[in-house]
């Protein structure tokens, strides 16, 4: 197989000063992405022939503008900033295999054109020399990747079949993150907690089924909102003015993931027809809610985790020894 990519970004960014700690900064990014894969498969059960089902040319083409505008606000103990990217964005795809209704090479392509938004807010604080605070939020519309768009089956696993999905459409996520730090120098005495966050609208999620020739097959789909939170904290306090001091860790962590699970899916369209006549099936049946309860199940999985550490420490003028425990 061959594979080939090519790649040309450019950024500019301006800012004008409006007086009194204000600003506007105005940005412009401009990005090309251009991939081919050209996959030939042969059959060496069978001479070495071309195996056209599995063979095929696919170029994918990607165009990206991205207009930001942004406010600041900075002085000596805060910087603010909130602002908006508008990302129309266009992808193609061209995907050349055999037809075996026509007995020839036929391509398959689509476009899409969107209009992607990222909002994002900064926010930085330190109003003395021993707090300090960060706050940052960020919502972001990405693509699917080419390997999950590619609309042909990948067969170099026999038993486990993977499909792309043509039929994908962008995603969003939101994503906080702060934290609050405190130290005291002259005390030895210091604090730190960190909180983080988010969530993804329409998350590409896998789909895996069995067909009744037990190989196991997988598609990514469009799935239910994931989302992920934790919380993580740091302190270290001495024991008045003796010797002693005590550090303690204390963190967790949640997430929430969905995948799905075909079963008794009917894989004989794809067995004769190939692979666009079972996804135009698919999609058909996939639409249908009875169809959708009797053979696709939603796996939800939840997971909490939590951490801890406590230390006590001794500082001598001429040893120095500790004790923990998690």
């Amino acid at each position: 197989s061959l594979q080939e990519s090519y790649n040309i970004r450019t950024d500019l960014t301006y800012t004008e000063p409006l007086g009194n700690n204000f600003y506007i900064q105005a940005s412009y990014n401009y990005s090309y992405i251009k991939s081919v894969s050209d996959k030939q498969t042969y059959d060496l059960l069978n001479g070495g022939v071309m195996d056209y089902n599995y063979s095929n040319k696919i170029v994918n083409l990607s165009s990206e503008h991205r207009i930001g505008v942004n406010a600041l606000y900075q002085n000596d103990k805060y910087h603010a900033q909130i602002g908006l990217s508008a990302m129309p964005n266009y992808t193609y795809n061209s995907t050349t295999s055999f037809d075996a209704s026509t007995g020839m090479y036929a391509p398959k392509e689509y476009s899409d054109n969107r209009w992607n938004f990222s909002p994002q807010v900064m926010f930085f604080g330190e109003p003395n020399d021993k707090l300090n605070f960060r706050f940052f939020y960020r919502g972001t519309s990405s693509q699917p990747s080419t390997s999950q768009l590619m609309p042909v089956p990948d067969n170099s696993n026999p038993l486990s079949i993977r499909f792309g999905n043509p039929n994908l459409t962008p995603y969003f996520s939101h994503n906080i993150n702060s934290d609050i730090r405190f130290s005291d120098r002259e005390k030895y005495t210091s604090f730190n907690i960190r909180i983080n966050g988010g969530f993804t609208q329409n998350p590409i999620v896998n789909t895996m089924w069995v067909g009744s020739n037990g190989v196991e097959y997988n598609m990514p789909f469009n799935g239910p909102m994931s989302a992920n939170a934790g919380v993580n904290m740091f302190a270290s306090i001495p024991f008045g003015k003796s010797d002693f001091s005590m550090s303690a860790r204390l963190g967790a962590n949640w997430s929430s993931r969905s995948s799905y699970v075909g079963t008794n899916i009917d894989m004989s369209t794809y067995d004769k027809d190939g692979f666009y006549k079972f996804m135009e099936e698919f999609y058909q049946n996939f639409n249908n809610p009875t169809y959708y309860d009797q053979h696709i199940a939603k796996n939800t999985t939840n997971t909490l985790s939590s951490n801890g550490n406590l230390r006590l420490i001794y500082r001598g003028k001429a040893i120095e020894a500790s004790h923990q425990g998690s």
